[in-house]
């Protein structure tokens, strides 16, 4: 699937071999941060944050996917010394809410070829990174950030929000007359199986935490904020524990 969204992304091997070396030295105490279009990142020895902030729904809109795969190609370059990315939204509530609608009702045609170029490139440079990916959603992933999850290695959400509502997720593009391109079909498929993925994908449903779960949508769920983190913090532990060369090559081979 990997060769099939994005050509031919070999090459991610050879850098994950190399950061290997790069990352046995890195300092770990080594931070930085900074504000882009649509959330802000920060480094904290080899991990890396990325905090979703574009809008109350943070939409993925044309500067913030152009933003995260210019990020996303920045952190795997070995001189990063960083080999796993966490996505989160920085304010809880709302994950992701998905696409942009506005680039998509009565668009220019040059502009609508470049945004879904942003969407499938976007989503391939995630799925296919040399780095460990997770996604700690912290509130409601509909649609499109639901796609952003499951383009993730390791996918733990929250099963309420602060005010006691379940958070949700569901792919929801049936609901709005749209049929999902290809890929995002054969992703759904390889990571809820066959009949789930036709299903949620029909029909739409949307799923507290615990069914996206048994669903194989989601690995876990926190029952809060701090159990968000502990999850989080427990996945980092365990790829701390495993040379980055081996985890990365093989995530590549079996996502080939």
């Amino acid at each position: 699937m990997l060769r099939l969204i994005t050509g031919p992304l070999r090459r991610g091997v050879s850098d994950a071999r190399a950061l290997c070396s790069v990352a046995a030295a890195a300092d770990t105490t080594t931070a930085s941060s900074k504000q882009t279009h649509g959330f802000d990142l920060d480094i904290h020895g080899r991990v890396a944050t990325v905090a979703l902030d574009s809008g109350p729904a943070n939409l993925l809109s044309f500067d913030t996917l152009s933003s995260l795969r210019t990020t996303l190609a920045e952190l795997k370059d070995p001189s990063q010394g960083v080999d796993t990315l966490v996505i989160t939204a920085k304010s809880p509530g709302i994950f992701s809410a998905g696409l942009d609608m506005k680039e998509l009702y009565q668009p220019q045609e040059d502009r609508l070829a470049q945004y879904w170029e942003h969407i499938q490139g976007c989503m391939g440079e995630l799925y296919s990174s040399p780095l460990h990916t997770i996604s700690r959603i912290n509130g409601h992933a509909i649609a499109g950030g639901l796609i952003v999850a499951m383009a993730t290695d390791y996918r733990v959400m929250m099963s309420e929000d602060a005010k006691g509502k379940p958070c949700r997720t569901g792919l929801t593009e049936a609901m709005i007359g749209m049929t999902m391109p290809w890929w995002m079909q054969r992703l759904t498929v390889l990571t809820a199986g066959p009949r789930t993925a036709e299903r949620c994908m029909a029909l739409s449903p949307l799923m507290e935490a615990e069914v996206a779960r048994t669903m194989g949508f989601v690995d876990d769920v926190a029952a809060g904020e701090e159990d968000l983190d502990r999850l989080v913090q427990k996945e980092l532990d365990t790829v701390a524990k495993v040379p980055f060369g081996g985890r990365s090559g093989n995530k590549l081979q079996v996502g080939a």
